[in-house]
């Protein structure tokens, strides 16, 4: 039952992907978005440490990722702390901690290679790809303070 919507999820992601590279000759922005317990009041940035954004980060600077002018930069100016820190520069190897680097979606619909996941069905169209892991302690209904 359960991969009926794995599979309805993963063919949706494909046919936007597709419909940007091939409609309009782009390579689109995918954020992937979770939640997450362990840093209750920040949220975790996964590019496999700026691999799985390399095309925009190669067409805009390191500022695509990291800086105020970011764009988990916002999110910080609002008071949301960022891990990593945003002032970290992307040369700063590992920068992303290893749990929250970023997974399946992050490897699959990248340029990632040489990676732990195991993607099993190749997908050509590529995209830019950032998981975005949200504290539980901001996903409630109250006002984020540092």
């Amino acid at each position: 039952e359960m991969a009926k919507y794995y599979r309805e999820y993963h063919n949706t992601v494909e046919m936007f992907i597709d419909e940007m590279t091939t409609k309009y000759n782009k390579v689109p922005m995918m954020f992937d978005l979770h939640g997450q317990g362990y840093m209750l009041l920040c949220t975790i940035r996964g590019t496999k440490n700026g691999l799985s954004c390399e095309h925009h980060v190669e067409k805009h600077g390191e500022e695509f990722l990291i800086g105020e002018k970011s764009l988990l930069g916002c999110l910080e100016d609002q008071g949301v702390d960022i891990d990593p820190p945003l002032h970290v520069p992307l040369s700063s190897f590992p920068q992303e901690m290893k749990t929250f680097e970023g997974g399946y979606c992050t490897v699959r619909y990248s340029r990632v290679e040489h990676t732990d996941i195991v993607v099993t069905t190749p997908y050509t169209n590529k995209a830019s790809v950032m998981q975005v892991e949200t504290g539980s302690f901001q996903r409630k209904d109250r006002n984020v303070t540092r």
